[in-house]
């Protein structure tokens, strides 16, 4: 029996000596995999590294930040003027529309019911986010339709800059001096005026649609015949301003064969100055000249939050007057949304593409809002890199460096996380943010948005995120309460 013991205990020992040799085989395994993990890390680190330093090199030599502005509006910074995109070739792109698409005919259908609205003021918001081509849908519309076009923009940096025929205007709205209803009376005698020298002058009649717009652009200055002193308006009687501007609606609406005379007011965030130092908002004194029959306006404008040129209906003051008149059913334009397609483009492509091909510029432009591709289309030097630009801008647009909601919107774009319809997150989201508006609610107090799959909002709210990860996360939790987010849990 003593032998068989010891024999055990000796096979005992030789198996306890062999794990341990495997042990210890696994450790060291461990320890190299370890090793190489680390160093493959670091040189991927290092690659990155050196990606990020010639990535700001290139823009750095390329001129600065871009500027925040829209339509076309690109870098123009350290070398003196230079601007990277041709602005005004890339606003005068044609994009093919799609089904979902908003066309002119349609928009100047329902823009000529709110013309015909007599009860009060009915005008439209053209209200999206940066990039989906609210002022180029103001081109087409003008090529298809006779329409007044004002920019009211005062930025030497965008495209379509500041129209001439917005001077006397903006000139009235700043006679802070006069009473309110004094200025509303000017407004109308000044529209009454364009409207006037549009149907009289030989040479006006005799450009098609798109020479006019083109001429309102860059040349036409019909000015208006009033002395301001001392920031005073000279009187001007009510019912003689609505005579005038009724008579010269009538010899528009005749003379071009249209439903109403439209108003397009491009970069319309210049009338949400205050009147005065403590009066309403300038919109609210300029909408009050489209209360006659045959005439109305749109505002545009990406700078602005969705509900100033489109209040909730409890707060705008046309829908109390509607309310006022006892109408069974009154009723309020919507705020126009979809205006472009998405994904501009993409159809023709001839998949499959190569590795290089598929993340070049020119593929990663198609996708999105119509902005990218046009940009990428229209770079004004040849040895530029479209993708180092492109990323600049969306860096720059998506406005990381500003605002509550800048952590949430990255979060956002890479997670595909939507937030609870609101207003408040809903507005800054859109236009601080590039968020893209997909509806609002009836009585507009509900804001639904979202952000689809775009290349380089995903590539630069990464880049964000890898260096603010910590309050972007912080932001994120302390919307939770207010605004239930809902995660998708699908990533872009």
């Amino acid at each position: 029996m003593q032998p068989l013991l010891i024999f055990a205990q000796i096979i005992i020992m030789t198996d306890s000596r062999d794990i341990v040799a495997q042990l210890m085989e696994e450790v060291e395994r461990e320890k190299r995999r370890r090793v190489e993990e680390v160093e493959r890390l670091e040189e991927e680190v290092g690659v990155e590294k050196r990606r990020r330093a010639e990535l700001e090199e290139e823009l750095a030599r390329l001129g600065g930040p871009v500027t925040e502005t829209t339509p076309a509006a690109v870098p123009i910074g350290g070398y003196a003027s230079q601007r990277l995109v041709d602005c005004k070739a890339a606003f005068c792109d044609r994009y093919v529309s799609r089904e979902g698409s908003l066309s002119p005919e349609t928009f100047m259908s329902i823009m000529t019911i709110a013309a015909d609205q007599g009860a009060s003021t009915s005008v439209g918001a053209l209200t999206q986010s940066s990039g989906w081509g609210k002022s180029r849908f103001f081109f087409e519309v003008s090529q298809k339709f006779r329409c007044l076009y004002i920019s009211m923009g005062d930025s030497a940096s965008t495209y379509p800059k500041q129209t001439d025929n917005y001077v006397p205007l903006g000139r009235i709205l700043g006679a802070d001096g006069s009473d309110p209803d004094l200025v509303v009376s000017h407004l109308m005698n000044c529209l009454a005026q364009y409207l006037n020298r549009a149907s009289e002058d030989a040479y006006i009649r005799a450009l098609t649609n798109t020479e006019w717009f083109a001429y309102q652009l860059e040349e036409w200055n019909p000015g208006y015949d009033v002395k301001i002193v001392e920031k005073v308006l000279p009187p001007l009687s009510r019912a003689d301003a609505r005579t005038n501007l009724a008579a010269a609606i009538s010899t528009f609406k005749g003379c071009y064969q249209v439903g109403c005379a439209l108003i397009l007011c491009d970069e319309a965030a210049a009338l949400l100055k205050p009147f005065g130092t403590t009066g309403p908002p300038q919109f609210r004194l300029f909408r009050r000249a489209f209360t006659l029959m045959g005439i109305t306006a749109c505002f545009a404008s990406t700078q602005s939050k969705v509900q100033n040129f489109a209040p909730a209906l409890h707060r705008d003051e046309s829908y109390k007057e509607y309310t006022l008149t006892r109408l069974e059913q009154p009723w309020m334009p919507s705020p126009f949304l979809a205006i472009n397609p998405v994904d501009l483009r993409v159809d023709a492509v001839p998949y499959p593409l190569s590795l290089g091909d598929l993340h070049s510029a020119r593929n990663l432009a198609q996708f999105g809002r119509p902005l990218w591709w046009s940009f990428a289309r229209h770079m004004t030097s040849n040895d530029t890199d479209s993708t180092s630009v492109l990323l600049a801008i969306a860096r720059d647009k998506l406005n990381f460096a500003h605002g509550e909601w800048a952590g949430v919107a990255a979060v956002m774009i890479v997670a595909a996380v939507k937030p609870t319809p609101s207003v408040e997150l809903a507005e800054n989201l859109v236009h601080s943010h590039m968020a893209t508006l997909v509806h609002v609610s009836k009585n507009r107090e509900l804001l639904y948005t979202e952000y689809a799959s775009e290349p380089y909002l995903a590539e630069a709210s990464c880049m964000y995120l890898q260096r603010s990860f910590g309050p972007a996360l912080k932001q994120l939790i302390r919307a939770l309460p207010d605004y239930v987010l809902y995660l998708l849990g699908s990533v872009v």
